[in-house]
């Protein structure tokens, strides 16, 4: 049987047939879900309350507002030929902050911008 994705409707019978203490054999047969996923979607289920994989994981906060982003883009707009020294020195100087070029470059990854693009 090959990879398959399984939908958050499935998932959510594979609880259902499960809490009406239908053994996981059974809901393999009934739903056409291998067994070890319908084990990995049971232990999602009693580990989190919650048979979804995608969870909202928020993480470290961006060192870069969204207010230096547009700035940012404004800057390279106007003047494309910026180095990034030259660049985290402006966003520096506007924003009363410290930003280092390798974080400003990863930034600017994350926009789509790139030497080539600009």
């Amino acid at each position: 049987m090959g990879h398959k994705r399984i939908t958050s409707r499935i998932r959510e019978l594979v609880i259902n047939k499960h809490l009406a203490g239908l053994d996981p054999d059974v809901i393999k047969e009934h739903l056409e879900v291998s067994l070890t996923s319908i084990k990995r979607i049971v232990a999602l289920w009693q580990h989190t309350g919650s048979s979804n994989t995608t969870q909202n994981f928020s993480g470290r906060p961006r060192s870069i507002s969204q207010a230096a982003r547009t700035y940012i883009i404004t800057r390279l707009r106007a003047v494309p030929s910026l180095y990034l020294a030259e660049l985290a020195a402006l966003v520096s100087e506007a924003f009363a902050t410290e930003i280092n070029i390798y974080t400003l470059q990863r930034e600017l990854l994350r926009m789509g911008i790139s030497h080539k693009k600009v």
